[in-house]
C-alpha cells in the first residue's frame, strides 16, 4: 500500500481532506482511584506501556469500568500532562524533576518507576519482569508496534497480540517555521540521512534542519523500518544529520511530546495523527506536513503463557475475560468502541468478518489495516513528461483500488508550486498540466496527491516522482521578408560633380525610416525617408572610378533587413 495513505488536501479541496484532525475528546490522565490487588480471579486488569494509545486506551477504560460488574480495566500514563498545559507532555525521565515519577500500579504493590515501564517494548517487557520487577501486577501493556515473531518477547515469553486500531504516522514541524508545507518520502529520508540538511533544499525557508526520532518505543521501530525501507534495505548509519537514529542521543526525544517542537522553527519528528489532535486541542503546537506518511495498527499485548505462575490465569489471553475485553466480539472491537477510538484521532480496525482484523491475536503484524469508517486503499502512480524550461509539463495520473473505481481529484506540488485540482475521469485517471514556468532542475520532487469525493469510500493515497526541466529552448528565428527598395542616383557623374538622387523605400509603402548608403564597407551618407521617399541627397565627393554602392534599412516588425545595390562611375 502506498506510504502516503493520508495526506492532507490542498487550496480548493481542503474540506475533503482525511487529515482534518478528528474532535478530540477531554484530556485524560491516571486511573482515578487504587486497581485492586492482584492474585485471583476478581483482580482489576491493569495495563502499561505506549504513550501513542495511553489517552484512548483510557478512555476506553472509562467507558468499560461504567457498566463492569466484575473486574475493572485501568491503564497508567506513560507519560502525564502537566495541569497548566494539557496539550503538553513531559518526557518519561527519571531525570524530569516536574513529572511524576512514580505511580503505584494497584494495591499492594510497590511505586513503580514511570519511565522503566513507558513505551511499546518497555511495556510488553513488563509483563515478564524485564523492566519491572513485579510483573505479577500487570495484565496487559499497550503497543504501538508489532511483534517480531523471532524475538523474546514472543519465542520465550509467549506473548500476543491484540490489534483493535490504525494509526497514521505523519511527520509534524513547528507552526510557522521554516519547513514547507509538504516533503515527500525521499525528502523525509535525505533530512534523516544527512544530506539534505537546509530548509532551503525541500522549498522552505532557510534554516539548519533539527531532525528529531523518539528514543524507544513503536513509533522510534516502526520510523526507523521505514527509513530503512526507503533507503533500499540498508539502514541509516547513526549519526545522520546530528540525530541517532538507533541509539539515544541528544536528539532523540519522548515520542508524541510537542515541547520538542513547537518552539523550534527547524525541529521536525515523526507523530501520531492521534496524538498531534490531542496536542493541538487548545492550541495548535504541532503543523503537519503534507505528503509521505504510513499506517500502522494499535495493539494491547497479552501473555499467552504463564511464565509467572503468580499470574492468574483469567489474564491469559485465550481466558473468557481477556477475550471479552480484547477479542474479535470483545469491548474493544465493538460498536460501544468505535466513536471512543474515532475521537482520539484514530479509526478503529473493521472485524475480520468485513476484512479486518480487530480483535484477531498475532505475534506479528496485523493481517490487515482495513478499518471502520475509513474508505478502501487506494494506490497513486504518477507519469511525469520531463522537458524544457519553456514548455508545460503532463503529469499523467492513475488511481486504483480493490474496491473499484476511485473518484476525486488529484493535485501535484513541485517546489513551491501547487497545480489546481484536477478530477479523475470514469477510469480512475487525470492529466495535470505543470506551468511552463517551472525552475530549470534536474530531478526535481514532484508529490501527487488524491484526494477522494468520499473519505469512507477510498483512502487518500499520493505519489513521488521527478522531473527534470532543462535550460529554455531560444524561441525559433522566424526569417522575415525583405522589403523593396529604389534609387534615381545617376550611373555616371562628370569630372568635379557629386551625385545626387532619392531613395525610396517602396515596401512598405509609405514608411519613415533611415537608409544608410555604403561604398564597400564604408558609410558615406545617412538618409531620412518620409512617407516612403528622401528629399534630394547629394553624396560626398567619389575618387574617380566605379563604385559599388548599397543601399541599406535596418527592417521593422514585419520586414526583414533590405538592401539595394547600385553602382556610379566617377568621372
Amino acid at each position: 500500500m502506498s506510504v502516503r495513505k493520508i495526506r492532507a488536501t490542498v487550496g480548493a479541496v481542503a474540506a475533503a481532506s482525511a487529515l482534518t484532525l478528528s474532535v478530540v475528546g477531554p484530556a485524560l490522565a491516571d486511573p482515578a482511584g487504587t486497581p485492586n490487588a492482584a492474585g485471583s480471579a476478581t483482580s482489576d486488569y491493569v495495563g502499561v506501556g505506549s504513550d501513542t494509545t495511553q489517552y484512548v486506551m483510557q478512555a476506553l477504560s472509562d467507558a468499560y469500568n461504567a457498566t463492569a460488574s466484575g473486574p475493572k480495566l485501568y491503564s497508567w500514563d506513560a507519560c502525564v500532562t502537566t495541569p497548566a498545559n494539557s496539550a503538553t507532555t513531559f518526557p518519561c525521565d527519571a531525570g524530569n524533576a516536574a513529572a511524576p515519577k512514580s505511580f503505584t500500579p494497584r494495591a499492594g504493590a510497590a511505586a513503580e518507576f514511570r519511565h522503566t515501564v513507558a513505551g511499546s517494548g518497555n511495556g510488553r517487557k513488563a509483563l515478564y519482569g524485564a523492566t519491572s520487577a513485579q510483573s505479577d501486577q500487570y495484565t496487559f501493556a499497550r503497543s504501538s508496534g508489532a511483534l517480531d515473531p523471532s524475538s523474546a518477547d514472543v519465542a520465550q515469553q509467549g506473548l500476543v497480540a491484540y490489534p483493535y486500531a490504525l494509526d497514521t504516522i505523519v511527520m509534524v514541524t513547528a507552526p510557522g517555521g521554516n519547513a514547507p508545507a509538504q516533503l515527500t518520502a525521499a525528502q523525509v529520508l535525505g533530512i534523516y540521512a544527512g544530506t539534505i540538511t537546509d530548509w532551503a533544499q525541500v522549498g522552505g525557508k532557510p534554516g539548519t534542519i533539527k531532525p528529531l526520532i523518539p528514543f524507544t518505543g513503536g513509533t522510534h521501530d516502526d520510523f526507523v523500518k521505514r527509513l530503512t525501507n526507503l533507503n533500499g534495505g540498508t539502514a541509516l548509519a547513526n549519526g545522520g544529520n546530528g540525530v541517532a537514529i538507533n541509539k539515544v542521543g541528544s536528539d532523540n526525544v519522548q515520542e508524541h511530546d510537542p515541547s520538542f517542537i513547537y518552539n523550534d522553527p527547524n525541529a521536525i519528528a515523526p507523530f501520531s495523527f492521534g496524538r498531534a489532535g490531542f496536542a493541538n486541542k487548545t492550541s495548535k503546537k504541532v503543523s503537519i506536513l503534507n505528503g509521505w506518511s504510513f499506517n500502522r495498527a494499535m495493539y494491547n499485548v497479552l501473555r499467552s503463557k504463564q511464565t509467572d505462575k503468580t499470574v492468574p490465569a483469567e489474564w491469559l489471553d485465550s481466558s473468557a475475560q481477556m477475550q471479552a475485553l480484547f477479542g474479535p466480539t470483545g469491548f474493544i472491537c465493538s460498536s460501544a468502541a468505535t466513536s471512543i477510538i474515532a475521537q482520539q484521532g484514530f479509526w478503529q480496525l473493521d472485524s475480520s468478518a468485513n476484512g479486518g482484523a480487530c480483535g484477531v491475536k498475532t505475534n506479528a503484524t496485523a493481517a490487515s489495516l482495513k478499518a471502520k469508517g475509513k474508505g478502501a486503499d487506494t494506490t497513486t502512480a504518477a507519469t511525469v513528461t520531463s522537458g524544457p524550461a519553456n514548455r508545460t509539463h503532463p503529469v499523467a495520473v492513475s488511481v486504483v483500488s480493490a474496491a473499484g473505481t476511485p473518484a476525486g481529484k488529484v493535485v501535484v506540488n513541485v517546489g513551491s508550486y501547487v497545480s489546481a485540482p484536477v478530477a479523475l475521469d470514469g477510469t480512475g485517471k487525470a492529466t495535470v498540466t505543470l506551468p511552463a514556468t517551472l525552475r530549470a532542475g534536474a530531478n526535481q520532487p514532484v508529490a501527487v496527491s488524491f484526494i477522494p469525493t468520499d473519505a469512507t469510500k477510498f483512502s487518500t493515497s499520493g505519489a513521488d516522482a521527478k522531473i527534470t526541466v532543462s535550460a529554455a529552448t531560444p524561441p525559433p528565428v522566424v526569417k522575415k521578408p525583405a522589403g523593396k527598395l529604389k534609387e534615381t542616383f545617376p550611373s555616371a557623374v562628370k569630372k568635379g560633380k557629386k551625385a545626387t538622387g532619392q531613395i525610396k523605400i517602396v515596401t512598405p509603402a509609405k514608411f519613415t525610416g533611415t537608409v544608410k548608403i555604403y561604398d564597400g564597407a564604408r558609410l558615406i551618407k545617412t538618409v531620412k525617408v518620409t512617407k516612403g521617399v528622401s528629399k534630394k541627397v547629394t553624396l560626398p565627393k567619389l575618387k574617380k572610378g566605379r563604385h559599388a554602392l548599397k543601399a541599406v534599412w535596418a527592417g521593422n516588425a514585419t520586414y526583414g533587413v533590405t538592401t539595394l545595390k547600385f553602382a556610379i562611375k566617377q568621372k
